[in-house]
């Protein structure tokens, strides 16, 4: 999957949690000529009069008279909370993700492609758990209510898939990123282990100075250098020697 694509998969997905979450056809009861729609934020209360609806918003946590109609979704808070989290959990994966696909898929990366990953699941875990207990709250209600379609909570379902096809088509490049790093790691200690017992050989090899070119049948005496003082008329050949010391002030020509 080329990186524009998973960005734009990613950041759409994330679009539209937000905007089931926003959007009130989470449960729909009919009663009669009142249809009431409930939302995760708020609930519409609708007369129904000749195929018209006259609505109004009632908010979850806003007092007010219908607390009948409020109260059949147990914990919309809960919801809530749930739904909001994945979205945003759900964006930052897509960012991280489309870094590490950016960079390459390379090892120098795999903390991005990791991270991402991982964000992917959870987002698309934790936005399933509300989506489960909301099935659950749309089958108790169908035993003695007449429900409509929740399209708000089909929209979610589909688009909470979505981080796991993702976090699918990741883990691959994860796997062979996780082998070029393993086999980077043990040819760098291979390699450690050869400098180590090279040097470990140079400091022991046995080295005789009778062994080295030049210093067959060398003494270990060796004679001092002579003196300035005892230097005679060979030391300088061709030039007089000078027995009477040196006067000051004397220049020789």
């Amino acid at each position: 999957m080329k990186t524009k694509v998973f960005a734009l998969m990613g950041g759409f997905t994330s679009l539209m949690q937000v905007f089931a979450l926003c959007t009130p056809w989470w449960v729909t009861i009919q009663r009669d000529d009142r249809r009431t729609v409930y939302g995760l934020w708020y609930t519409l209360s609708c007369e129904v009069s000749q195929g018209v609806s006259f609505c109004k918003t009632l908010y979850h946590h806003a007092p007010h008279e219908e607390h009948d109609v409020i109260d059949v979704v147990s914990n919309f808070l809960e919801y809530e909370i749930e739904t909001m989290v994945g979205a945003c959990v759900c964006l930052a994966a897509t960012a991280l993700g489309t870094i590490y696909r950016h960079r390459g898929a390379n090892k120098d990366s795999l903390s991005y492609g990791l991270g991402g990953t991982l964000l992917l699941v959870a987002s698309g875990t934790t936005v399933w758990v509300a989506i489960g207990k909301l099935i659950k709250e749309n089958i108790d209600l169908a035993g003695h209510e007449t429900i409509d379609i929740p399209w708000s909570l089909i929209i979610s379902a589909l688009f909470s898939t979505v981080p796991f096809v993702l976090a699918a088509v990741t883990i691959p490049l994860l796997v062979a990123n996780f082998r070029e790093l393993k086999r980077d790691r043990v040819a760098a200690r291979a390699l450690e282990d050869k400098i180590q017992s090279s040097t470990a050989n140079l400091y022991t090899t046995d080295i005789s100075m009778d062994r080295l070119p030049g210093y067959h049948n060398m003494g270990t005496s060796l004679t001092p250098a002579p003196s300035f003082s005892t230097l005679d008329s060979t030391a300088f050949p061709g030039d007089p020697v000078t027995t009477e010391p040196i006067k000051s002030g004397e220049i020789f020509l």
